[in-house]
């Protein structure tokens, strides 16, 4: 007979024995023998592996040990879990039964070569659950030698961290398509980046931007293959009503495939949802992945369209502004060319020019703009110089030219006040100043002057040398350029 029971020492404290008991015959005598021993020992082992069994079952992370050459020998209840495969269905079996074919014999030889050294292994895979589908995990193995040092087991660690990987593609996709929308010059060069990317990010085949406008909905940017209205119409009709979120719709089944319309919204333009939709068509059903990344793209998609839209209308009219300011400007040019009729069309030709050397020397297309604006209305102020000096046939005498000098200054006064013509002040001011500071008004010398000014000058003398020579031909200077 064989049991446990407790035993009292003689300072009263108690622990558990083994008794093993059986009868026998001594000297005619009907004797019991046991042998008691004490089993503290055994009984601290055994509450320790009960504890850390418990404990190996109750954890949320897989486990799994497995024998040396990866044969399951038990899993806990969140291995079942995460992969499908209940205990009687794994045991027994090679761990190859989970992978997905995502990682190469390369990466299995560096995986074995770590872990047969002695060593544990850490990294993440691509596995596959019982049911086919695919997972990202992170786990570590660990070797479990004997005492002679020969490995025994491996205990594998895991846990899934699909959610993870899922978050992160989709920062990382977002990124990319604000990186991309960032570079965009317009609204069609920004519509067809989104397109194209959303395409690439959701594994679409076909992308459609559509907008509504007065004859119904329209196609701005298609990327990949067409689709057929009759299949989104439907859809389309209720965009920004009561009857569809400012967000993706679920995935509908089409013959194509599967259809997911996203309205498009935005902070700074929620009516977008009204008339602004993106349809995406694939032959694959769209992962729960791919309609999260598709919530999260709508309003950035919006937003950036709507600043882009804004960003050209003010383009648009800031050319506005700008063509009516060239054409006063002209206007003021011919004014005096008409009132200085030795002059006749000088403004233009210098203009020309003057804009054709600055081009090559670099200037950048705004600065251009203000040396045209300048080079017109370099003589500006002659507005303010009586016609009996400026129309005089003669030559002028000292106080004539005197005057004639101020017309600088004069310019300076008059464009002073405009400040959309202030950066045009070089020429009109500076154009009469020489290299050797002997110009007027201010006697400036060298780079002191602005190059703007001493490209035009060099123009202007250019001109009106030119014209005097043609004056003595049957060429007019208005031939000239």
């Amino acid at each position: 007979m064989l049991f446990e029971t407790l035993h009292v020492r003689r300072d009263g404290s108690v622990f558990p024995v083994e008794v093993s008991s059986t009868g026998a015959d001594i000297d005619g005598e009907r004797v019991l023998l046991s042998v008691i021993r004490d089993i503290s020992e055994r009984k601290q082992v055994q509450a320790e592996l009960d504890l850390l069994r418990r404990a190996l079952i109750a954890s949320d992370q897989a486990i799994v040990i497995t024998d040396s050459n990866s044969v399951i020998e038990w899993v806990n209840p969140a291995f079942t879990a995460l992969t499908g495969y209940h205990a009687e269905e794994a045991i027994g079996r090679h761990t190859r039964i989970l992978r997905s074919g995502k990682q190469d014999q390369a990466f299995y030889a560096t995986m074995w070569a770590e872990i047969l050294s002695g060593r544990t292994w850490r990294g993440t895979l691509i596995n596959r659950r019982k049911d086919g589908s695919r997972y990202h995990e992170e786990l570590a193995i660990t070797p479990v030698k004997q005492e002679n040092g020969v490995i025994a087991h491996f205990i594998t660690v895991k846990q899934d961290i699909s959610v993870r990987v899922q978050r992160e593609q989709q920062q990382r996709a977002l990124r990319q398509l604000s990186a991309a929308m960032r570079v965009a010059q317009s609204c069609a060069e920004l519509m067809q980046t989104v397109v194209h990317e959303l395409q690439a990010l959701a594994a679409a085949q076909s992308v459609v931007f559509w907008r509504f406008k007065d004859e119904g909905w329209q196609i701005e940017q298609l990327a990949g293959e067409a689709i057929r209205f009759d299949w989104v119409a439907d859809r389309l009709a209720t965009v920004g009503s009561d009857t569809i979120p400012s967000e993706p719709t679920p995935p509908i089944v089409l013959p194509g495939g599967e259809l997911v319309v996203v309205p498009l919204t935005g902070s700074v333009c929620p009516e977008y949802r009204l008339w602004v939709a993106i349809t995406l068509l694939a032959s694959e059903p769209f992962s729960a992945v791919t309609i999260e990344l598709l919530r999260a793209t709508t309003e950035i998609i919006g937003n950036a369209l709507y600043r882009t839209e804004l960003f050209e209308k003010v383009q648009q009219a800031n050319a506005e502004l700008r063509q009516a300011y060239d054409a006063t400007i002209e206007g003021w040019a011919r004014a005096l060319d008409l009132r200085d009729h030795e002059t006749e069309g000088h403004s233009r030709r210098v203009t020309e020019l003057t804009m054709q050397i600055a081009a090559r020397m670099g200037f950048g297309a705004e600065e251009l703009v203000y040396i045209r604006w300048g080079a017109l209305l370099h003589d500006i102020g002659k507005m303010g110089i009586p016609d009996a000096i400026l129309r005089k046939p003669g030559p002028l005498d000292e106080q004539e030219w005197a005057i004639m000098r101020t017309h600088p200054t004069l310019a300076v006064e008059l464009l002073r006040p405009i400040s959309f013509l202030a950066p045009a002040l070089d020429i009109p001011w500076c154009h009469h100043e020489k290299w050797d500071g002997t110009g007027y008004p201010r006697g400036l010398r060298g780079e002191e002057i602005p190059l703007a000014a001493r490209i035009f000058a060099v123009v202007d003398v250019y001109d009106r040398s030119v014209c005097f020579a043609l004056r003595h031909t049957s060429e007019s200077c208005l031939a000239v350029g």
